[in-house]
């Protein structure tokens, strides 16, 4: 004889449609019933008490919800499903070569990052020696502030300033959170306006402005003026040559370099770095992020031009320090 099966309302429909939904007394009294003919049937009578007492208590709040509502729940949850695979980037790299506006680069800023901390390769000289500066950003609960720790110089410092007008002028939400930035390593004094465009980048990324964009593998130079345009940095060419060698020697992070487009072509007079050259704070982050036309890699000789000569100064430069480096 095969055990009876337990079902504890056998002759109601699977869709209740046309009946009234039973109240939560009459059900509890009807699963109990059919409990005890279970329990009966398999020869399982003595455990009817402890049994219908376990069951008692855990029942005593569940909400009985009918096959109809949840149909109803299901429609609701397709419904958004459906409406959040509308809120896809336009503008995409894959798709149209329409130009980025901020509106699609924020459209996920409700989103809370995992761990709102990000981490951008820059460069620093001591003298004529280049040393890599790892700059942090991190964003942290408790009352809005902007502090820059790490010995950085009046350049520096002031560079919040700028920073803060450039994003919200290019339409980047600032956050009204606890920012701080550091620049390691924090023995060494740092004073550049260049760090500017890597803090900029540094903060939308950790806030969750930037999606998912590697900011890991590259080296960031230029400084920001309010309107969020780039202006030209310190040194290129030296810049550039030092990611060289950074790149040289294997398990360093920077692959690839990021100037303004006025310094881009200095910079790429240096082999086998690639060099990009966005001409503001919109333009680099939709690079980075992969939005609308991707920023060519500048060559030495741009097309229709002479190719710019490499400095003097940073000729002779090279020919008598770089050796020394190896």
């Amino acid at each position: 004889m095969e055990p009876a099966t337990l079902n504890a309302f056998p002759n109601q429909p699977e869709h209740p449609t046309d009946q009234p939904k039973p109240s939560h007394p009459a059900r509890l009294e009807a699963l109990h019933e059919r409990i005890k003919d279970f329990l009966a049937s398999n020869g399982l009578a003595e455990f009817q008490n402890p049994f219908l007492q376990l069951v008692r208590q855990s029942l005593h709040n569940m909400e009985f919800v009918s096959l109809e509502e949840l149909d109803t729940q299901k429609q609701v949850l397709e419904r958004l499903r459906e409406k959040v695979k509308t809120l896809e980037y336009p503008g995409r790299r894959a798709g149209a070569a329409t130009r980025l506006t901020p509106q699609h680069l924020t459209v996920r800023r409700f989103c809370v990052s995992a761990m709102p901390l990000s981490t951008i390769n820059a460069m620093t000289f001591v003298g004529i020696k280049p040393i890599p500066v790892t700059i942090e950003v991190h964003l942290s609960a408790g009352l809005p502030s902007f502090a820059i720790v790490g010995l950085a110089d009046t350049e520096i410092r002031e560079s919040k300033e700028r920073v803060r007008s450039a994003l919200l002028n290019t339409g980047f939400e600032f956050p009204a959170q606890r920012i701080t930035v550091n620049l390691a390593p924090a023995d060494l004094p740092k004073g550049s306006a260049s760090y500017d465009l890597a803090i900029a980048l540094g903060i939308a990324a950790a806030s969750g402005q930037l999606g998912e964009a590697n900011l890991e593998n590259w080296c960031i130079a230029g400084e920001l003026s309010l309107s969020g345009k780039l202006t030209g940095v310190r040194t290129p060419f030296a810049l550039a040559y030092a990611c060289r060698r950074e790149m040289a020697k294997g398990g360093c992070a920077i692959k690839q370099l990021m100037v303004p487009a006025v310094d881009a072509v200095t910079a790429a007079q240096v082999p086998d770095v690639p060099v990009y050259g966005p001409e503001d704070l919109l333009q680099a982050a939709s690079h980075l992020v992969g939005h609308g036309d991707p920023l060519p890699v500048v060559t030495s000789q741009p097309f229709g031009t002479e190719a710019a000569p490499a400095p003097k100064a940073w000729t002779k430069w090279l020919a008598t320090k770089a050796p020394s480096w190896h």
